[in-house]
C-alpha cells in the first residue's frame, strides 16, 4: 500500500472516530437531560437521609443540628445556624450537566465569611450507567456526593 492510501485511511478512521464520539456525546446529553429529575431525586433522598441521621446522632446538642431546605426541582440548602455556622447551597443546572455547590462558613458573629465552591458532573458510562464525577474522581455512590456536601458541616461540628 502506498503512503497516500495509508494516510487517507488514517484520515478516514479519524473522521469515523470523531463521528462516533459526537454521536455518543449527543446520546449522553439526551439521556442526562431525560434522567435529570431521577438523578436529582436520588441525590436529594441520600442527602436528606444523611442529614436526618446526623441530626439523630447529635439530637442532644442543638448547636450541631442541620436544616435541610429544599427549593423544588433544582436546589437545596443545608444550614448549621449555630456558630461556627455553615450554609451549603447545591443547585443542578437546567440541562442536568452540572451540580454546583457553594459553602459559606463563619466561625463567629464578628468573623469574616469564608466561601468555597465546586461542582459535580453527572455522566453516563457505557458500562457503569449513570454516575457522578467530582473533578477527575468518579464517585461510587450518591452517599459520596452527600459526604462532599456535608464535609464543611462536620468540620464545624468538630469545632463547636
Amino acid at each position: 500500500m502506498g503512503w497516500i492510501k495509508e494516510r487517507a485511511e488514517q484520515i478516514k478512521q479519524q473522521e469515523q472516530d470523531r463521528e462516533s464520539e459526537r454521536k455518543w456525546e449527543i446520546l449522553k446529553s439526551d439521556r442526562l437531560l431525560a434522567n435529570r429529575i431521577e438523578l436529582w431525586k436520588s441525590l436529594l433522598a441520600q442527602v436528606r437521609a444523611d442529614v436526618q441521621e446526623l441530626n439523630q446522632e447529635f439530637s442532644a446538642d442543638k448547636r450541631k443540628q442541620v436544616d435541610f431546605i429544599e427549593i423544588p426541582s433544582s436546589s437545596f440548602t443545608l444550614r448549621k445556624s449555630h456558630f461556627p455556622a455553615v450554609t451549603m447551597s447545591v443547585h443542578i443546572s437546567p440541562d442536568g450537566r452540572r451540580i454546583d455547590f457553594k459553602s459559606q462558613e463563619r466561625l463567629s458573629l464578628d468573623a469574616p465569611v469564608h466561601e468555597s465552591e465546586g461542582y459535580l458532573t453527572p455522566d453516563l458510562d457505557p458500562v457503569e450507567g449513570f454516575l457522578l464525577k467530582h473533578g477527575d474522581k468518579q464517585l461510587s455512590s450518591y452517599a459520596e456526593a452527600s459526604q462532599i456536601f456535608l464535609h464543611p458541616i462536620f468540620e464545624a461540628c468538630e469545632m463547636s
